[in-house]
């Protein structure tokens, strides 16, 4: 996954991200989660 955005405010944010990983036969392989930290500083 490739994600950009562009912020004027300096900070930390925690995403929260849930998601279902499933097979080739669409069956359940199980339940997911990704919790990336990230830090957005001033460009200078």
């Amino acid at each position: 996954m490739i994600a950009s955005a562009l912020s004027n405010k300096v900070g930390q944010v925690t995403y929260h991200f849930y998601f279902q990983l499933l097979d080739s036969g669409q069956e359940l392989v199980g339940y997911f989660q990704w919790d990336p930290f990230i830090t957005i500083e001033k460009r200078s």
